[in-house]
């Protein structure tokens, strides 16, 4: 079962997949099923839990060919969850990119991006000149259907309400111009701890390396996602999902979330450790970072900057295409 969030006249709206036909107002859904108001939001939908859900899944399957189908000419598709508290990255966890890294992660590494980069399916991706060097990052997500504390690895894909297409898309130029900054603290300061991640370069190294994701990552427009969201028991093993992403319909990375370094329950069980998760939070997974003969670094070959007017599309097997052109602003 495939939800979505649309804006019609000014409205949101939710609407509802019909394979083959197209799609249906879920506010006619509930009408034809003769079920309590409508939620007006994915939000509402998810807080009333795994029996409204199931009662909708029944409803859908006994009723679709009668529903009448949404015009959506002219609708404006948004994030299927556009009002997320949360929206937390998994940054470098895929096997082709730790190939270079000097010492592998040991554990998800954790980054925030803000939910008012949002934007949907078909809308402009919109880089200004400050961001320099940007790059499109195709990856898995998941809206959260329960949040918690300390979630138990074993238990984590209970806790996911469905799945969805994001591209986390990043500004280099951002990122290691105006977000980054190296110290020079001394040698003497130094801790253990400042250099787990790295090469000490000699004894008298001193230098501590910053760098900040927030206007790289979370910049207006930075998160499409969508169009749908496919509901999670309707995705037997997400971390066995082809991902497949083009520019201009060329191939630039041809991978599988089965590539991630952490799968998904790991991620969702290490983020709950240190935030309390919540219902309708999204996580997205980690970059498709396999390269193709003519992208020989994948996602990375691909300045965005420098390529206004050009079409994204970025394909998960199951659950849709996510399509976005990008615009200089």
């Amino acid at each position: 079962m495939k939800i979505a969030s649309i804006r019609r006249d000014g409205h949101v709206e939710l609407i509802v997949e019909l394979p083959g036909r197209g799609a249906a107002l879920m506010s006619d859904l509930y009408k034809q099923a003769q079920l309590s108001s409508p939620p007006t939001s994915m939000q509402a939908l998810i807080e009333r839990g795994d029996p409204e859900v199931e009662k909708l899944r029944a409803s859908l399957s006994s009723s679709a060919e009668k529903l009448p189908l949404v015009n959506l000419d002219g609708a404006e598709w948004l994030a299927p969850q556009p009002r997320a508290g949360k929206i937390l990255g998994i940054a470098v966890n895929n096997r082709h990119l730790n190939k270079v890294a000097f010492r592998v992660p040991t554990h998800p590494m954790i980054f925030m991006k803000s939910s008012s980069s949002l934007t949907g399916h078909n809308k402009p991706i919109e880089i200004m000149d400050d961001h320099g060097y940007t790059i499109p990052e195709p990856e898995l997500c998941a809206v959260l259907a329960k949040g918690g504390k300390n979630i138990p690895e074993d238990q984590a894909l209970a806790h996911v309400f469905g799945y969805t297409v994001t591209n986390d898309i990043t500004a280099s130029g951002v990122k290691f111009t105006m977000d980054s900054v190296a110290l020079n603290i001394g040698a003497d300061k130094m801790r253990p701890h400042h250099t787990v991640w790295r090469e000490k370069h000699g004894p008298e190294d001193g230098y501590l390396y910053f760098t900040y994701h927030t206007r790289s990552k979370s910049s207006d427009t930075f998160s499409p996602m969508g169009p749908w969201l496919t509901l999670a028991k309707d995705v037997p093993d997400p971390n066995k999902l082809a991902v497949r992403s083009w520019i201009d319909g060329e191939l630039y990375t041809d991978d599988n979330t089965a590539n991630y370094l952490f799968p998904i329950q790991r991620c969702i069980a290490e983020a709950s450790r240190f935030l309390t998760l919540e219902a309708g939070d999204i996580i997205h997974f980690g970059t498709a970072g396999a390269s193709t003969p003519k992208f020989p670094m994948g996602n990375r070959s691909v300045n965005l900057f420098e390529m206004p007017g050009s079409k994204l599309d970025v394909e998960i097997a199951g659950l849709g295409t996510l399509s976005n052109v990008i615009a200089r602003v």
